[in-house]
């Protein structure tokens, strides 16, 4: 059979073989160029970390010996040159001292040079000189006669201990009282020069300002593009040029504190770092730069890398179509075959054979797997129900060992994606398990090790239970006791599912042990009369009260569950009764009203349900059929009121007008109208004055008479109690504004 090379590619199965050579050679070509590319990146990278150490070693030497040396040589050009060396001695800083140290004059002339040379270089803070052998120190300001007294008297403490280096920038923090500090960089030559602490006869202390690091920083760079840093790893002090911005100095600064390379990469720039040899002293530079500055060309090495991977390339798409036919014509051989026995139905047309044979053997696999786990189910179902001999187990449950049924139920979201999650974690000993429903898993433990693993099997469930209270899937649980034999396995089941419905009272959220349950076999005792003569009375009080004290009753230890189900079955018996006779005399609720199912989840639940629904009823007798002559009654009252502002009324007077205790009107109004009798009179004068108000042609003494108050003062007094302003004040600023607005 001869096929060309336009058929072969037409072929779906052929296309997918040579496409799949096809990309294993564009990876061995891209392998071969990435390791050309890695050469020439290695060489860059090689020129790159030599230029960026140089650069970083020449801002080192500067910003540690060129530019504090400035004021060392100048001091001793200045000062200790003038000085004459008595012969043997070649030490000219004690030889100044002695010879200076007595005249006053000179210590003044030396720190009138301090304060010159302070004032004539930008940054500087201070300058100070001591002399160790006369405890004396001399700064640009004052000198002191004891060096305790001197604010460089904590740096030469620990000078004296060793705990100090010379030839150094210090970072460090001076306060100067209420709470106020300044950063300060010091650095300290020793004298003579290079002298250790312990021969040193004096030191010369040079104070920069700490943003004058940052100046510097900015004077040493190249290009406006480049950016610097300097960090000191004891203190954690940092400095950088002004061009750095947060992200370059949280780059820069992890270069130098953490493990990350001294040079490297990120988007168009090169960060460069030189580091710290001793942590515990020292300072460490970084530098970031663009690119395109430094990076060394490399065309030559980029045109070898093209040429070698295309020609890779072209070599493998030859090699992968050659391999692709040799494949695939045996392939091609067997499927002709296949069609000319007859065993297998295929379509006419013969492009995509092999897929179709694939998809066949594959949909027949997946089939034979698919009746084996229904076999498997629909035998573990009926095990569980009753209707299985011991004989015919499903896999792979034993037939000799100990056995145990949890039932879990799902309430909320999950549904079975949520319960194969907790079937995979519950794996403490051999089980298998089966959906009972939607949203219900069974478990069917199988171990002769059962009674030491029940506890552990229990605890888990109780802590999956409890844990599902913090979201929306509560777990129901309920623990199956042990079968000793196969044929009491669905009994186990039962208990399970005795024990699950418990939840019912203890809720949901919870994982019940039929153990716990089995001695629950009592029925609460509950007199129904009190409910309905608390409905019929439309007294919610009362009825809000019984429901507490029936919950209360129904959670008791001792009581069933069916007897909690019987006794809220009593109840809604009693609440039916009591709407037919309702509807009897006057149609107040729809007829069906009575036969809503008012069971849910747990019994909380369940009796909230009735709570609304009962003081719903007991709220309309009470308010139709029950308080209808009140309700006229203070509406009459109400509409005096309205009428009546400006008159003296009192709770007497409207008591005396309706025939009715002041007692009970007070009372009246507070239950019909949510609001007292004084705060609703109040309310009603305070809104009829803000109406005169927006009026201009009342004065406010005439207004507070309209109102019923004869006391202007008190009236105003009441008017700004109520919305912040005075009458006048509230006339003059009205624009349109409600009086809500005050309020």
């Amino acid at each position: 059979m001869g096929w060309s090379i336009v058929d072969r590619l037409r072929n779906l199965y052929f296309r997918r073989l040579f496409v799949s050579y096809t990309i294993i050679t564009v990876a061995v070509s891209c392998l071969c160029g990435a390791i050309l590319y890695d050469k020439a990146r290695q060489v860059t990278a090689g020129d790159l970390y030599a230029t960026g150490q140089n650069r970083l070693n020449q801002m080192k030497s500067y910003m540690e010996e060129t530019y504090p040396a400035i004021f060392k040589n100048a001091f001793i050009s200045n000062m200790l040159s003038t000085v004459d060396l008595p012969s043997g001695s070649d030490d000219a800083f004690s030889t100044f001292y002695k010879e200076y140290g007595s005249n006053v004059y000179q210590i003044f002339r030396l720190a009138d040079y301090l304060k010159g040379t302070v004032e004539a270089n930008e940054g500087v803070d201070s300058i100070s000189i001591y002399f160790k052998s006369a405890n004396m120190m001399v700064n640009q300001y004052a000198f002191y006669r004891m060096a305790e007294n001197s604010p460089k008297y904590d740096l030469l403490t620990e000078l004296d201990q060793g705990r100090l280096q010379t030839d150094r920038w210090i970072a460090r923090t001076v306060p100067y009282g209420n709470e106020a500090a300044e950063r300060l960089l010091t650095y300290i030559y020793s004298f003579p020069l290079n002298a250790p602490a312990n021969e040193a006869k004096g030191y010369m202390f040079i104070d920069l300002k700490s943003d004058h690091l940052g100046r510097m920083l900015d004077s040493q760079l190249q290009s406006p593009d480049e950016k610097l840093l300097m960090y000191d790893r004891s203190s954690g002090y940092a400095a950088y040029s002004g061009n750095v911005t947060e992200r370059d100095e949280g780059l820069l600064r992890n270069m130098l504190i953490g493990e990350a390379s001294s040079v490297y990469r990120e988007g168009g720039i090169y960060f460069s770092a030189l580091k710290q040899t001793d942590l515990s002293g020292g300072w460490a530079f970084a530098s970031a730069r663009p690119v395109d500055s430094i990076e060394v060309a490399s065309g030559s090495m980029q045109r070898q890398i093209f040429l070698v991977s295309l020609s890779v390339l072209l070599f493998g798409v030859a090699a992968s179509y050659a391999v692709a036919v040799m494949t695939y014509n045996p392939v091609q051989r067997m499927l002709q075959k296949l069609k000319e026995s007859g065993g297998v139905s295929l379509p006419g047309q013969q492009r995509n054979e092999f897929s179709l044979f694939e998809h066949v053997l594959a949909g027949l696999n997946n089939r034979i797997r698919q009746l084996a786990g229904q076999l498997n189910e629909e035998k573990l179902l009926a095990l569980l129900n009753g209707r299985l001999d011991a004989d015919e187990l499903p896999e792979p449950v034993p037939a000799d060992s100990l056995y145990m049924a949890v039932k879990v139920k799902l309430a909320g979201t999950g549904g079975k994606t949520g319960l194969t999650r907790l079937h995979k974690q519950a794996a403490l000993c051999p089980h298998t398990a089966i959906h009972t429903g939607p949203s219900e898993l069974c478990m069917l433990y199988y171990s002769d090790e059962l009674p030491d693993k029940k506890r552990q099997i229990g605890q888990f469930w109780r802590q999956a239970a409890a844990s599902s209270r913090t979201n929306e899937s509560l777990l129901s649980v309920g623990i199956g006791s042990i079968a000793h034999a196969a044929e009491d396995i669905a009994k186990s089941y039962g208990h399970a599912a005795a024990a699950a419905g418990y939840t019912f009272i203890q809720g949901l959220g919870t994982a019940i042990d039929y153990d716990d349950i089995i001695s629950r076999s009592s029925l609460p005792s509950v007199r129904f009369e009190p409910f309905e003569n608390a409905l019929r009375a439309g007294d919610t009080q009362s009825v809000g009260q019984f429901i507490d004290e029936f919950g209360a009753a129904m959670k008791q230890a001792a009581v069933s569950l069916e007897g909690v189900e019987l006794s809220l079955m009593q109840m809604t018996v009693t609440l039916s009764k009591v709407i037919v006779d309702m509807n009897s005399k006057e149609q107040m609720f729809p007829n069906d009203y009575m036969f809503k199912d008012v069971r849910m989840d747990t019994i909380d639940e369940t009796l909230e349900r009735i709570r609304e629904r009962s003081l719903q009823i007991a709220d309309h007798i009470g308010r139709h059929l029950l308080r209808s002559t009140q309700y006229d009654v203070i509406t009459r009252l109400k509409a005096y009121i309205d009428d009546h502002l400006e008159e003296d009324i009192s709770l007497d007077r409207l008591s005396a007008m309706a025939g009715l205790s002041t007692h009970y009107v007070s009372k009246q109004f507070k239950e019909l109208l949510h609001v007292s009798f004084v705060d609703y009179l109040t309310g009603a004068r305070m809104d009829k004055a803000c109406e005169l108000l927006r009026g201009a042609g009342l004065s406010v003494t005439d207004i507070s008479a309209k109102v019923g108050y004869g006391n202007v003062q008190y009236f105003c007094n009441k008017f700004k109690s109520r919305y912040g302003v005075t009458p006048n004040q509230f006339r003059k600023s009205y624009s349109g504004a409600s009086v809500e607005a005050l309020r």
